[in-house]
């Protein structure tokens, strides 16, 4: 007697004969699941959607601008620039800052490389940015001076400059592009598939788990009719649609317990621990994906900043040096330009500590009443743009002017 049983198949069944026919005919009624895993199938995990999704919009609402330093050192925006508003508010005619960005971040976290024409009018200026599918971008090639790229366009195909493209690239290899995040965790990524597949192949043959379909067949039985019968029965009683049916078996059939080997019941340890692995290698906190016994942080605040650190500075620094080596010229790198983010966004505290900030702040003169109120959308007031220091609560120009008195005074005696 030979026993053949296939838990997730579209019906468990276990065949009892003496005959080698029969367990041959029988062997070719059971479906053993088969779950082949291809590069494609690593966007259906959703632990690299939800650590590529989470990278995306965390970097498309971090505000981008366009600075110049003054005479005194000083950082100041570039509002009037157009490159601050491609950067900053408006990338093209038909797209919001949002969405390019964060459109722009998860082509790449998921692939490993987003592509962003830049255009630019008849006097090479930009005036625009449009987002290029991955499918349609061969290259870089190397060329005499520069690296090209070959961008399919419908039917027809036309060269870009590297100049004229925005690359944004994964950790890369050989310095031209970025690794596909799919290839680094095919292992990971194959297992969960796996995993996942049984589970959902386990719901949708009805969640069965605990019955399995024992068939004896006797000599003489034909294999097609048997067969016909069997799959009658499973059209009509297998999947949750049918669930509550009053059943009736097949000929030579019976129902029998059956229990959930070890093993299998392992799945959900190994969907866990691959998703660690996943967001580890994209750098993202485990609690974000549910995983929170992992945390070595005490507070939230100090999960965020070691997230932003350890990073989105490392992707926000990519983006800064791709975007600067594209759009600004070695003169004016040179007098001070610069594309930076503005990362207070991202950090998290409490309102006790941020007033607390504010007040250290304003203690030494770094920033001004009316600065703190704009910050807090609060109104400011006239008199409010005074820098103070601690020492008698001062104001910096006063406390200048009063120095740059009592020196006039000393040289005069």
């Amino acid at each position: 007697m030979a026993d053949f049983w296939s838990l997730f198949s579209r019906t468990p069944k276990v065949v009892n004969s003496t005959t080698a026919k029969a367990v041959d005919e029988a062997l070719q009624a059971i479906k053993f699941p088969s779950f082949n895993y291809n590069i494609d199938d690593g966007e259906k995990i959703a632990a690299l959607i939800i650590c590529s999704k989470i990278i995306a919009q965390d970097i498309a609402r971090i505000p981008l601008k366009l600075y110049r330093k003054d005479e005194e050192g000083n950082k100041v925006i570039l509002r009037d620039d157009i490159r601050h508003t491609l950067l900053h508010d408006r990338p093209s005619s038909y797209m919001d800052i949002y969405s390019y960005k964060s459109t722009v971040e998860f082509l790449r976290s998921t692939q490993g490389n987003s592509y962003v024409e830049i255009i630019r009018d008849e006097f090479r200026n930009p005036i625009g940015f449009k987002i290029l599918a991955n499918e349609n971008i061969a290259g870089p090639y190397e060329g005499m001076n520069d690296l090209t790229y070959i961008y399919k366009d419908g039917d027809k195909e036309r060269k870009i400059f590297s100049a004229d493209i925005l690359h944004f690239k994964n950790l890369s290899s050989d310095g031209y592009n970025g690794r596909d995040p799919k290839d680094d965790l095919g292992i990971n990524l194959g297992i969960s598939f796996k995993a996942l597949s049984v589970v959902d192949n386990f719901y949708n043959n009805g969640a069965i788990l605990t019955k399995v379909l024992e068939s004896t067949i006797p000599e003489g039985v034909d294999p097609d009719t048997w067969r016909k019968q069997l799959t009658d029965f499973e059209e009509k009683y297998v999947n949750y649609l049918n669930s509550g049916k009053v059943a009736a078996l097949p000929p030579f059939t019976k129902l029998n317990n059956v229990g959930t080997p070890p093993a299998d019941a392992e799945y959900i340890n190994t969907v866990k621990y691959n998703n660690g692995q996943i967001a580890s290698y994209f750098g993202i906190p485990q609690h974000k994906i549910g995983n929170i016994e992992s945390s070595k942080f005490n507070s939230l605040s100090d999960i965020q900043a070691d997230y932003i650190e350890n990073t989105l500075s490392s992707i926000m620094e990519m983006y800064r040096r791709e975007y600067e080596l594209k759009l600004l010229t070695p003169e004016e790198i040179r007098d001070g330009y610069s594309i930076e983010f503005e990362t207070n966004a991202l950090y998290i505290t409490d309102s006790k500590t941020r007033w607390e900030n504010y007040k250290n702040a304003f203690g030494i003169g770094a920033i001004t009443p009316n600065k703190v109120a704009q910050l807090e959308n609060l109104p400011t007031y006239e008199g409010g743009n005074d820098h103070y220091l601690m020492s008698n609560y001062m104001s910096v120009e006063a406390y200048n002017a009063k120095l740059k008195k009592e020196l006039l005074g000393a040289e005069t005696e």
